[in-house]
């Protein structure tokens, strides 16, 4: 597939009736989706989704429960090297490690990592699938970018981490968009290294979680896909 094919920037934009009044403080957002398709939208501890109607909520300020790196077996995958998240390579784990200076709190880390990535990308789009250690060198790209690096680094630092897909709210419509998530082990944190949040604003819709190997599903809701803002969220955006 052509790298033009995840270029979903400009072609997800789904217009919604009612505006999201102060998005980037949204703590609670409840909307009825359609048009999906064979995608299924995950439903986790941030977000669930019955009977047509998503409802997402920001997760509460949480501590976390082991030291850096984490050593449990459940998320393993989480910690492991892809064709994208080179975790592995020298350049990625050094690079982690200047960054943490020894930090061993998986939150803290999280927001070292988050607050290093969003500093240091040039914040521009790019045509392409990157990979973790192409971004590192050319320190530039969209949310696809910065999701890419921040997961490479967080794994390469031994924090579990993802990468999802999916939409997010802004001037008027629901865009395609790529974050985080990493475990602090309460629960699953998103984290928006393009957006420098932690956790993310609840405009964040997850339909795709997985590296971006999985994101081309996206491609079938693509004029498809409708939400609809239900308007009593607007009363939950943080003053």
């Amino acid at each position: 597939m052509s790298d033009d094919a995840f270029d979903l920037m400009n072609a997800i934009a789904v217009k919604v009736r009612n505006p999201i009044r102060d998005p980037r403080n949204l703590a609670r957002l409840d909307a009825r989706l359609g048009g999906l398709g064979d995608v299924a939208v995950p439903t986790d501890g941030r977000q669930s989704f019955h009977d047509g109607v998503l409802h997402v909520e920001r997760e509460p300020p949480a501590a976390a429960t082991y030291v850096l790196p984490y050593d449990g077996n459940e998320w393993r995958d989480e910690l492991a090297a892809t064709v994208f998240l080179q975790v592995d390579h020298p350049r990625l784990r050094e690079t982690a490690r200047q960054i943490l200076g020894g930090e061993i709190d998986p939150r803290r880390a999280a927001d070292l990592l988050r607050r290093w990535v969003y500093d240091n990308l040039e914040k521009r789009p790019l045509p392409s699938l990157p990979n973790a250690l192409q971004v590192l060198e050319t320190r530039a790209g969209d949310c696809n970018e910065h999701a890419v690096l921040f997961a490479a680094l967080a794994r390469a630092a031994g924090l579990p981490a993802r990468v999802n897909a999916g939409v997010v709210y802004g001037d008027g419509a629901f865009l395609y968009h790529a974050w985080n998530e990493v475990w602090i082990g309460s629960g699953w944190l998103s984290v928006d290294p393009a957006f420098d949040q932690m956790p993310a604003d609840a405009t964040h819709v997850k339909l795709i979680d997985g590296g971006p190997e999985r994101h081309a599903a996206l491609l079938g809701v693509i004029g498809k896909l409708s939400i609809d803002v239900l308007p009593e969220q607007d009363k939950d955006a943080a003053s």
